[in-house]
């Protein structure tokens, strides 16, 4: 039995996949088994990883129709058998060292590992992001969602003890199509023990990527959405140990600001569109009980703007952001 299942949704990547692929086979740990799920993708992907699968057993594939990337993370963890889950995006890549690093770390009594990344930008430079692990720490979930130390609210990059995602029936919401990863990664953390942040980074993140789910145009309304379901994820924790909400707050915020900042910014929208979505926000019951005790002296001002301000100014001020973005944006190209 293989000590680690690798599950990869595969969509639209045919230009990514072989790479993504060959990154795992070439893994120095061996005792792994990559399950590959081809979520109907229209284009070469079902035969590419076909292909793949005749040259190695440790691969299985999975052919569906499409259904989305939480539907196909489903699907590969219903045929997963290792003791371990690894989620791998397809037009990402791992370095030769990625699960030998992790596995000298699972003796421990963790739930979840996870390492810090680096990514591929436009030109395909490599680059490391911001540090944020300064050395391997261990962590109780409660210190985590209580935000006590920075961590990646994500699938990819992390290693998680299968029997916790069997045990408490934890599976990606396929109605979500934004975050839904967050929402997995949440959900996995508040049934955990023990968390252990790596401090290496040998998962390459490909940015910026068209097509990709940072580039798809899903509108506020999903991001919202998301901000639900980890609202109840961690209302639901709260109530069963009493902890500090303060995670609860800054997931509102962080997604509330992507929805109605720099989306709207980014799709240029214009005064009666930018002004409807604000109203709409006032109404919604995840924004009006947001304690402004639990924010940053920064997400406090944001809050009292979008909750207070005349629409004619939040409107202005949308507009000076996406100027702003748009020349970081054009600074970097």
């Amino acid at each position: 039995m293989p000590t680690i299942s690798i599950i990869v949704p595969v969509y639209k990547v045919e230009e990514y996949l072989p790479a993504c692929i060959r990154s795992i086979l070439r893994q120095t740990y061996r005792d792994f088994e990559l399950i590959l799920v081809d979520d109907g993708s229209p284009d070469r992907c079902g035969e590419i990883c076909d292909e793949f699968a005749k040259q190695d057993g440790r691969i299985r594939v999975i052919h569906q129709e499409n259904g989305g990337v939480s539907k196909a993370r489903n699907a590969g963890l219903g045929l997963s058998i290792g003791e371990w889950i690894c989620f791998v995006d397809a037009d990402d890549l791992i370095t030769p060292n990625y699960l030998s690093i992790f596995i000298k770390h699972t003796s421990w009594c963790f739930d979840i590992l996870q390492q810090d990344s680096m990514y591929l930008d436009e030109t395909l430079r490599l680059k490391k992001k911001t540090k944020k692990y300064t050395r391997t720490k261990v962590f109780t979930a409660d210190e985590l969602i209580e935000e006590k130390h920075p961590y990646n609210c994500v699938v990819w990059g992390n290693l998680f003890r299968r029997s916790v995602i069997l045990s408490y029936h934890i599976h990606f919401e396929e109605e979500l199509t934004n975050a839904e990863d967050v929402d997995f990664f949440i959900n996995t953390l508040v049934h955990s023990r023990m968390v252990l942040l790596i401090n290496s980074h040998r998962y390459i993140y490909r940015l910026n990527r068209p097509g990709s789910a940072t580039y798809t145009d899903k509108g506020p309304n999903v991001f919202l959405d998301a901000n639900r379901y980890i609202r109840q994820r961690l209302q639901l924790y709260k109530n069963r140990t009493g902890y500090n909400s303060i995670g609860i707050d800054l997931a509102s915020m962080s997604l509330i600001k992507r929805a109605f900042i720099t989306y709207p910014s980014i799709h240029k929208y214009d005064y009666n569109k930018f002004s409807h979505l604000i109203c709409e926000l006032r109404k919604k019951e995840e924004f009006r009980c947001i304690s402004q005790n639990n924010l940053s002296s920064k997400d406090i001002i944001i809050y009292r703007l979008i909750k207070y301000s005349p629409l004619c100014v939040l409107f202005l001020l949308h507009k000076a952001f996406y100027y702003v973005l748009s020349n970081k944006i054009f600074k970097k190209r």
